[in-house]
């Protein structure tokens, strides 16, 4: 089944790898989403022997991109973007190799799985609102900022 293109919806994941409906095969190629609403493309992720790997997309109903990051070994990996439905970005911020979120059903929350390092986050009408570090094991670290309305910081908090 290699470097195929099939909607997600006929993959099969089971023992920790995705399969194409009934194969023994570990699937490698792209699986998308289609919206039912607007027929277009709402997610697309590649996969490698069964593994998420590389790029991963989600998109909103009307097109705006919702989520933009990568897999390694079936894990989210590296620097990751998560955006609100009017195309602003929401939080940005990197998952540790080896510890990130492993599934690629849809992400309607922000995974804390595996988070590590300087995570952002803004408003919807694109204002910084908060910043810190997360240390490798996902919990808070050091000063984190904040910021008021008029994007003034207002806070740091330790």
């Amino acid at each position: 089944m290699a470097g195929l293109k099939v909607p997600v919806s006929d993959l099969v994941f089971k023992d920790r790898l995705w399969f194409y409906k009934e194969s023994n095969v570990p699937f490698t190629g792209v699986a998308f989403a289609i919206s039912k609403e607007s027929g277009s493309i709402i997610q697309q992720a590649n996969y490698i022997d069964g593994l998420a790997w590389g790029k991963y997309y989600e998109w909103w109903p009307n097109g705006s991109k919702k989520v933009d990051g990568t897999y390694r070994f079936g894990l989210m990996y590296g620097r990751w973007k998560f955006f609100y439905e009017n195309g602003k970005i929401l939080c940005a911020g990197s998952y540790m190799n080896g510890k990130g979120h492993r599934s690629t059903q849809f992400i309607d929350t922000i995974p804390d799985e595996g988070i590590s390092g300087l995570w952002t986050y803004w408003d919807r009408n694109g204002r910084k609102v908060e910043e810190g570090y997360y240390n490798k094991n996902g919990t808070e670290k050091g000063n984190w900022s904040f910021w008021d309305r008029d994007g003034k910081k207002d806070l740091v908090k330790r």
